[in-house]
């Protein structure tokens, strides 16, 4: 559609048009990348699909379809005239959900509470006596109809919801919905998806196996050494110990100082309690802690 309407605008001209590689096209910026169908004001196309979209299982026929025709209207919606062919209206939701909620023990303790007049912060009645935590609709577990399924069905393998990964789909879910264990259930539907297994792949490299460290041949030639803080202060106002381990005879050394020591007077205290007494050691195993790798 994008390209017949240029075609339609540069039918008129007596031009030669050249192919140019989109990696090739080093100085695109943000304004020739514009979309030119966009609305300068109100919502974007996309928010106002998504939120009829997102929201079809709840809300009724008649909204949706107000929805649809306003979007008509402003000339925005006539290229995804097929998607909605495929919108599905399930007006019954909190039907099924008044009555699934007898099934649930938690969630029927709560609304019982409730409609004996017991507050509860996180949960309420609303005004068709539907059970809502914090807003958002309580779906519960039910063996019967298992409605849980089904709405994370609605958002993941429509047409408009492009089969989300379980982030996304949780953030867009938990707007409208709240069951106990949402999010695990969201990332175990998602990665029992046989279609984003298969083209959601990872694409970094595999992570190589864990390589031991080499026994040393003699004591104290390598040493681990790291830093145990937060201690309670001595009265030198010393309030950190640094543990110097030999890998071998497993001996340590433990020297007490302060967290704000320099490298140069760390340096000073390795060389007077290990160089002096061990010798240099062949190698130093650390956490990587910033002042192991600067100057020591």
């Amino acid at each position: 559609m994008r390209q017949r309407r240029w075609l339609e605008l540069l039918k008129d001209y007596d031009c030669d048009i050249q192919y140019h590689p989109g990696k090739a096209n080093v100085v695109a910026d943000a304004l020739s990348r514009k979309w030119a169908s966009k609305p300068e004001v109100g919502p974007s196309t996309n928010a106002a699909l998504c939120a009829a979209a997102s929201s079809s299982m709840e809300i009724d026929e008649e909204h949706i379809i107000e929805t649809v025709e306003d979007l008509v209207e402003q000339g925005l919606i006539h290229k995804f005239t097929m998607m909605f062919a495929t919108l599905k209206i399930s007006p019954y939701l909190v039907d099924e959900v008044k009555v699934a909620i007898l099934q649930d023990p938690h969630l029927k303790t709560v609304q019982e509470d409730l409609e004996k007049g017991t507050s509860n912060p996180d949960f309420t009645l609303d005004s068709d006596k539907v059970l809502r935590y914090r807003g958002r609709l309580c779906i519960p577990e039910s063996e019967d109809c298992n409605i849980r399924d089904r709405v994370m069905t609605e958002a993941h393998y429509t047409p408009y919801s492009v089969h989300p990964g379980s982030t996304k789909m949780y953030h867009d879910l938990r707007r409208l919905y709240w069951w106990r264990g949402m999010k695990a259930d969201i990332a175990r539907f998602v990665f029992q998806c046989l279609n984003c297994q298969q083209v959601k792949a990872e694409w970094q490299r595999p992570t190589g196996l864990l390589q031991p460290l080499s026994e040393p041949a003699w004591k104290w030639d390598c040493i681990t050494m790291d830093f145990v803080t937060g201690l309670p202060l001595t009265p030198r106002s010393v309030d950190a110990v640094w543990v110097i381990v030999d890998r071998l005879t497993k001996i340590a050394r433990f020297i007490a100082v302060r967290p704000l020591y320099t490298m140069e007077k760390l340096a000073k205290l390795y060389v007077d309690n290990i160089v002096r007494l061990h010798g240099v050691p062949e190698s130093i195993v650390s956490d990587r802690d910033p002042r192991f790798t600067s100057k020591f």
